[in-house]
């Protein structure tokens, strides 16, 4: 139990310093040690915590201070080594590299030009130096709020700059020099995947090297989605059932050799860290490879069992010291309080004498105990992960891992057997994820909560506790007590929304296309203008990739259920552009939608077609926007200006939302040009709106300075892409608002745009981020 307060410590140390929390530190750590110090009456608790604290602390500030990049402007060319496996996605292949003058890692993404250049990139391996020539970009901050922030993911792997190659010829590598140990480790690891993708059936790959080699790129992306949102993902990490599982069959493998106990104590101490750097290095692996050293050394040294909650807090203050930032991985977090809940759990769990009951136990255990961070990362769960564990834990763990391991090395010994074994594999394994991405996709029991705030998570955490600590004492009252405190916290985190007196309108940023959320005060109405969409260029199939950008999965979605959203009110998709539309494919997937309000147009592509059909066949009622289509919701009015008839084609087919929201006007646009714009001033001759979604994303075509005059509005909001090639928004425009002395919010600058209101009155407006992401166009 100390150590668990010193790993508490170590982690309060981490943070205060990151975030530069004074207060944090004048109150929070006192007050959680002198509490320590009342549970435990130990004065050397209180001493330890605090020498660690301070220790820690010390370690992160030096860490952060020897974060920095050693350039201060981008050089033409450097020489660098390859870190990694290549990933290859249709044209554009990616590595971690490190700069050899400077020692510092940079990420490098080439795209090539041309398909016999594949050849070229499959002969360089880690340890390959390379002369590398591109264009150097600084990483971008989040652009939307709650968003993964790229930037900030790299600063924590010490990467500042990525630099982008255009084809092989900027691109020269020659062998390495002299290999290193580390260097020759990879390159094992690199020909092992290799080996897996040119003999195993694709369907058999992706699995095989997630399970051998801790490397998920292979795997379909929408096979690795369903496996997240069922709640199995975990099963597709290298962790401790992998470790347990290869330590104990070479443990007794030596036994049965003739390989004393002692002996094949230290063989596995020595192979763990090796397996480890093979597996990937992942923070699961080296939990357990540490953990398991840890018990082996131990047990030989002082012939005692060491206690598993001891060797859980050794190795997380280890990691933490060796790399500070491990804090805030994902995996990292999941993997160690995961094992700790198991740990502290067992003795409920061996009250449980049948083996489904351990099975859903552990199952139960490890679900609700991930809770917390899973809710703060993807902001769902699932409640049929804890009926599917109860299947794929053992399945995973004693009969799909071995099995590939041993396919692999048999593939290696005798490649005709490996073959004939691998056909059947593969169609039980494609069965299995058809039908899993069947399950994810049908949204069962899919519980989509919204990201808690600070307060919340901590009160989810301390009622989860308190579930643990009254199930493990069998003090009926207390376990309905601290039920009943976790419903209440759940039933808050579902309730908030619709207690909150602010709506808001939210540009999400979606890159070069349109999508705006609109929330009313105490969720009285969801509505969400436009998807984004990515604009498809010819590819040929060699340049195509599996993982494709799409604003609605990667940003529209997430954001959605960041906020809780469940249910769509109304989905006013303006008109028929692929930039406007294309993202909603993955809306209508994942979120309930009511009603569909589109922009007719008197001549409809196939794709709008196809779109439409896709959402007629869920069942959505689909109504065409008409001119002076009015609704109310409170002191909410909504009314569409435009399309005036069913004439329009084109950008001025888009549907003109014009809206009263926080006692202000608002006028929302859609693609609507100039042409359409004189159109609607001569029908509403006195129309004002206080603050303008401008047209086209800035478009010259667009956003007149007639159009500003008549309107008068206050504030513009402009979403367009970073560095888009059409040059949105055009100084004209930019011109025509400054002139009107109109504030200007554009996502391409800042990131996604949120304008908070009462029912009298806006309170809020702000960006995602508070840094420029567009300043290095054209660099």
């Amino acid at each position: 139990m100390n150590l668990l307060i010193a790993v508490l410590a170590a982690l309060l140390g981490i943070t205060a310093v990151y975030y530069s929390f004074p207060i944090f530190l004048i109150s929070v750590f006192p007050l959680l040690f002198v509490y320590v110090w009342w549970k435990t009456g130990q004065k050397r608790t209180l001493i330890y915590g605090g020498i660690v604290f301070v220790l820690f602390s010390i370690r992160m500030d030096s860490a952060e201070r020897n974060n920095v990049s050693a350039f201060n402007e981008p050089p033409e060319r450097v020489e660098a080594v390859i870190l990694t496996t290549a990933a290859v996605d249709g044209d554009q292949v990616q590595w971690q590299m490190r700069e050899r003058h400077h020692q510092e890692k940079i990420f490098v993404s080439l795209y090539m030009a041309e398909e016999k250049e594949l050849l070229q990139i499959q002969s360089l391996t880690p340890g390959s130096i390379c002369r590398v020539e591109g264009q150097w970009k600084k990483p971008a901050a989040a652009g939307n709020f709650s968003a993964f922030d790229y930037k900030n993911y790299l600063h924590k792997q010490q990467i500042h700059w990525t630099v982008e190659v255009s084809g092989m010829d900027h691109l020269l590598c020659r062998s390495p020099e002299q290999d290193s140990f580390l260097s020759a480790v990879s390159q094992w690891r690199y020909f092992g995947i290799k080996h897996i993708q040119k003999h195993f059936p694709e369907e058999l790959q992706g699995i095989s090297s997630a399970l051998i080699f801790g490397d998920r790129n292979d795997l379909a992306p929408g096979v690795e989605k369903a496996y997240q949102q069922l709640g199995l993902i975990h099963l597709l990490a290298v962790s401790g059932l992998h470790v347990g599982i290869i330590s104990g069959i070479l443990y007794y493998t030596g036994l049965r050799l003739g390989v004393t106990r002692e002996q094949m104590s230290f063989i596995l101490v020595g192979f763990l860290p090796l397996y480890a750097m093979l597996a990937g290095g992942a923070p699961s692996v080296w939990r357990a490879v540490l953990i398991t050293m840890l018990v082996l050394l131990y047990q030989r040294f002082s012939k005692q069992t060491l206690p598993p909650v001891t060797a859980l807090g050794a190795a997380a203050l280890a990691m933490l010291w060796i790399d500070p930032y491990y804090s805030w991985y994902i995996g990292f977090q999941l993997s160690f309080f995961i094992s700790l809940s198991l740990l502290l759990s067992f003795p409920i769990l061996r009250r449980l004498h049948s083996l489904p009951l351990q099975l859903f136990g552990v199952s139960a255990v490890a679900q609700t105990a991930s809770l917390p961070i899973i809710l703060f990362h993807f902001y769902e769960f699932s409640l049929l992960s804890y009926i599917l564990n109860i299947g794929f834990v053992p399945f995973v763990s004693l009969l799909l891992l071995p099995f590939c391991f041993l396919l692999f090395f048999l593939s290696l010994l005798l490649p005709q057997a490996a073959e004939a074994a691998m056909k059947p594999a593969e169609f039980i394994i494609l069965l299995l994820h058809n039908n899993l991405q069947a399950l994810a996709e049908s949204r069962i029991l899919q519980v989509v909560t919204g990201q808690p705030d600070t307060l919340q998570l901590l009160l989810l955490s301390v009622s989860l506790l308190f579930v643990f600590a009254m199930a493990e004492k069998k003090h009926r009252m207390g376990i309905v007590l601290a039920a009943g405190s976790l419903a209440v916290v759940f039933g808050w985190l579902f309730a908030a929304p619709y207690f909150d007196s602010k709506g808001a309108v939210t540009v999400i940023d979606v890159g070069q296309g349109d999508s705006i959320l609109i929330e009313l005060p105490y969720r009285k109405g969801v509505y969400l203008i436009d998807g984004g969409g990515a604009l498809a260029f010819p590819k040929e199939e060699w340049q195509k990739r599996k993982k494709e950008y799409d604003p609605g999965e990667q940003t529209v979605v997430p954001f959605l259920k960041s906020k809780g959203i469940r249910t769509i009110d109304k989905l006013i998709v303006t008109h028929g552009d692929i930039d406007h539309y294309g993202g909603l494919y993955a809306v209508l997937k994942q979120i309930e939608v009511k009603q569909m309000l589109y922009g007719r147009s008197d001549e409809e592509k196939d794709s709008e077609r196809q779109f439409l059909e896709t959402a007629y066949r869920q069942g959505i009622p689909i109504v065409f926007a008409e001119k002076e289509m009015a609704w109310k919701e409170g002191d909410q009015y909504f009314q569409v200006l435009a399309p005036l008839d069913n004439k329009a084609s084109g950008n001025e087919a888009s549907i003109v939302l014009y809206a009263v929201m926080g006692g202000r006007s608002w006028l929302f646009a859609g693609d609507l040009e100039e042409e359409g714009e004189k159109h609607v001033m001569q029908a509403f001759p006195g129309l004002k709106a206080d603050i303008l979604k401008a047209g086209h994303h800035g478009s010259r075509t667009s956003t007149s300075a007639s159009w500003i005059n008549q309107l008068q509005p206050k504030a513009a909001l402009l979403s367009s892409g970073r560095c888009n090639r059409f040059g949105h928004p055009h100084g004209e425009v930019l011109d025509n608002l400054e002139a009107g002395e109109v504030d200007i919010y554009r996502t391409d600058e800042k990131g996604a745009v949120e304008i908070a209101f009462t029912h009298q009155d806006i309170v809020s407006i702000r960006q995602a981020s508070e840094e420029i992401l567009n300043d290095q166009c054209g660099s």
